[in-house]
């Protein structure tokens, strides 16, 4: 029988370290995440004004970083703050074809960005997996990036379209498959990312942070009161 100790063994990385490190990604480093995000968001609007798009910050949970950092080392996680920017139409119109054209022009303009913004881009980190998608089908493509304003925060970028994001969330590349497990468990709450989304609301761009609730919605697509109600008819059976 695994241990707690057997555990704490398999790390790559000593626990209080791994708390330290998470704890400045989830508060000390967040408004400084959240600014980047939004800068990005407004400089692709003004790149690229015909297209629809919103961005998602995400804040990885403390236990999805864990598992992780696991099997890779704490150094190597880079997603732990992550951006998305998800491409909803160019022009009013929603042509797969013409989308994906934009997601590598966006991902051609960030790294430019980037390299004008002191956040140096990972470039044997970068990939491509719209044209070349993940065994599961999740398509999309992946920048990781080194902001070096002090604390040296690392984060990955992705760019997608809507279907690319519904695929991920709903479809076979969906957390409830191997590749991310999102059943609820006995601890549901200790898998659910935070997130915030920016959206342009009468040509200004808004963020939103969602509530846990809220996050729990997005993460699980299950309504927390729902996980709720079915935990205590359990709790009682």
């Amino acid at each position: 029988m695994n241990t707690r100790n057997d555990f704490l063994e398999t790390l790559k990385f000593d626990v209080p370290t791994a708390i330290d490190e998470y704890s400045k990604y989830m508060y000390d480093y967040k408004e400084d995440f959240y600014r980047q995000a939004y800068r990005e968001h407004i400089a692709i609007s003004k790149i690229f004004p015909e297209l629809d798009f919103h961005t998602v910050c995400r804040i990885k949970s403390f236990k999805s970083t864990l598992d992780k950092a696991r099997h890779k080392g704490l150094d190597k996680v880079y997603d732990i703050h992550g951006i998305r920017h998800i491409i909803n139409s160019v022009y009013g119109k929603n042509d797969e074809d013409i989308l994906i054209k934009y997601c590598y022009k966006i991902r051609d303009y960030l790294k430019s960005y980037y390299a004008s913004s002191s956040i140096h881009t990972e470039i044997n980190r970068e990939k491509d997996y719209i044209l070349s998608p993940k065994e599961n089908g999740y398509q999309a493509l992946h920048l990781s990036g080194v902001a070096m304003n002090g604390h040296n925060r690392r984060f990955e970028t992705q760019i997608k379209t809507t279907k690319m994001d519904e695929f991920a969330k709903y479809g076979n590349a969906n957390h409830a498959e191997k590749y991310k497990p999102r059943a609820l468990g006995k601890n549901p709450l200790s898998n659910v990312p935070r997130y915030a989304v920016i959206r342009s609301i009468d040509g200004k761009p808004a963020m939103h942070e969602l509530s846990l609730e809220d996050c729990f919605q997005y993460f699980y697509n299950v309504p927390y009161a729902d996980c709720l109600a079915n935990r205590e008819l359990d709790e009682k059976n």
